[in-house]
């Protein structure tokens, strides 16, 4: 994995140098105001908080696009287990450690919720960047509810561009009481504290639930922040249309790739109508693979 466009972050314990992928040229840097705001909470009081946070307080960094959250914490010390979905990030968090000879980093988890999940509810703070998915967000926050000790906090940001508009609704709802800070540089913070214990959530219901459509023939996966959603997309539609004309498809021993394939409904497709056919489906999301292997 290459990286480029170093830049260096400060963060309470020093300086981390932090780099893009080459193809992500097109962005600024490898972290975002809203992680600066995650950060400034260990450093100084943030009034939501109700102290500085010690980073070996941390027990999950969720959502960390480019590693900027998880190799600070690794810098002070600290080993959270740091849950990302997306391959690529995953690849690019441990270039950042090497490139700043970071040896501990503790545990890395490609998915949240796991149907072997065992222990009991730990006491700490869960750091979060808050995902554009809805969904996925509900699904997070209702699995740490159960993991976390009541009285432990959600410390979440997020850009307010980003930030859906029930978020602070959805916090209080699965976690705790939660407020909304002022917006600093069009970021802001959501700390939430965990209020009680809760139920935990089945494992695979939360993951898998399913959709039919009359234009598919069979059932498809949905898995929460999954590009697919509940229904059967306008621009897949248009492509299972145009696939059916395709004749190398009903040609025996044919080969086909879904390049992001999503919850695998096209993949699916071209295995079922040529069962000959090797078919290969393919997704930088673990979950995507995952819906995507529940589909076929």
């Amino acid at each position: 994995m290459n990286l480029g466009n170093f830049q260096n972050l400060e963060t309470p314990w020093g300086p981390l140098l932090l780099g893009l992928p080459d193809n992500m040229a097109g962005e600024f840097r490898a972290w975002d105001a809203a992680d600066e705001l995650i950060l400034g909470c260990f450093k100084d009081l943030e009034p939501l908080c109700g102290s500085v946070l010690e980073p070996e307080q941390v027990r999950w960094v969720l959502n960390d696009a480019w590693g900027s959250l998880g190799a600070s914490l690794c810098l002070a010390g600290s080993t959270p287990q740091w849950v990302q979905d997306s391959c690529l990030a995953q690849q690019v968090y441990a270039e950042q450690l090497a490139q700043n000879s970071i040896a501990g980093s503790g545990s890395l988890q490609s998915s949240f919720v796991s149907s072997d999940r065992k222990g009991e509810p730990q006491e700490g703070v869960a750091l979060l960047k808050i995902p554009k998915s809805l969904d996925l967000l509900k699904t997070q926050l209702a699995q740490l509810g159960v993991d976390l000790e009541p009285g432990s906090l959600v410390v979440a940001g997020a850009m307010v561009k980003r930030l859906p508009t029930t978020a602070l609704t959805v916090f209080e709802q699965l976690i705790g009481p939660s407020q909304l800070s002022r917006a600093h540089k069009k970021a802001r913070l959501i700390v939430a504290r965990v209020e009680r214990p809760r139920p935990a959530p089945t494992p695979r219901a939360a993951a898998f639930k399913q959709f039919e459509d009359p234009r598919v023939g069979f059932p498809v996966a949905i898995a929460a922040g999954v590009f697919g959603g509940a229904r059967l997309d306008p621009g897949t539609a248009l492509l299972l249309q145009a696939l059916s004309a395709v004749p190398a498809l009903a040609t025996p021993h044919s080969r086909v790739v879904d390049l992001g394939s999503g919850n695998g409904v096209i993949g699916a497709w071209c295995a079922v109508r040529c069962q000959d056919a090797e078919v290969a489906l393919i997704d930088d999301s673990a979950q995507a693979v995952a819906a995507s292997a529940e589909t076929i």
